[in-house]
């Protein structure tokens, strides 16, 4: 089968497709037949080598799929799934005709979206959903999300729509108002300055507390109480 590979750091120059052994699937895994992929900014910081595992390296985080083999009694042969490598701890990189990966890692596809949209959710999904939770969203809360057209914002504001939350939101340009109120945001408004880093800040009482959620994506979630 073929992968997309990196054998040294760099740029996009260092990408290449490479011939590799099938995955076996051990045990408690699933072996998937890739559908659909995404990029993430954690994949060009692997190529760059500011983070990542030993080289070469199968790069890609994001899975949509179908399962071809299941050692785990949750998944049979036909599923289809979407999935999350966590690539820099497993070494398993999803930019491949073929994965196998812990059944922890996967999760039934949404039957409302094709596997090649789906692809696109574990990542950004996981992100955004970390920080919710870390913020302890709950019905009746006023959120304010920043980069709220992008992948980890735009999932936010639905999450926390879903919660009962009245959510406003901050885009980074006018063009992307009218996507943020589609999603679900009350009041939306262009950033003034576009976020750097992502972060969560939340209040609760008289104390503050700064987190940040990983693995790291762009958009930030506030929260008053």
């Amino acid at each position: 089968m073929y992968a997309i590979q990196i054998a040294r750091n760099g740029g996009p120059e260092v990408l290449s497709v490479r011939e590799v052994p099938h995955p076996t699937p051990g045990v408690g895994e699933v072996l998937i037949r890739t559908v659909a992929s995404s990029l993430n900014p954690v994949d060009w910081k692997t190529r760059a080598g500011e983070v990542g595992p030993q080289l070469p390296a199968t790069l890609g985080w994001d899975l949509a799929g179908v399962v071809t083999a299941s050692n785990h009694s949750r998944y049979r042969p036909g599923d289809q799934v979407i999935a999350v490598s966590a690539q820099i701890a497993t070494s398993r990189g999803t930019w491949a005709e073929q994965v196998s990966l812990p059944a922890r890692l996967l999760t039934a596809a949404p039957t409302t979206l094709a596997l090649e949209d789906a692809g696109a959710l574990p990542l950004a999904g996981v992100t955004a959903l970390q920080a919710l939770s870390r913020a302890a969203v709950t019905d009746g809360d006023h959120v304010l999300i920043t980069g709220a057209a992008g992948a980890v914002g735009g999932i936010a504001v639905q999450l926390a729509r879903h919660t009962g939350a009245t959510v406003d939101a901050l885009v980074s340009r006018p063009e992307h108002l009218d996507a943020a109120r589609e999603l679900g945001a009350k009041d939306v408004r262009p950033h003034p300055g576009r976020p750097t880093s992502p972060h969560l800040h939340g209040r609760t009482g008289h104390r503050r507390h700064r987190h940040r959620p990983r693995p790291r994506a762009r958009g930030t979630v506030h929260l008053h109480r």
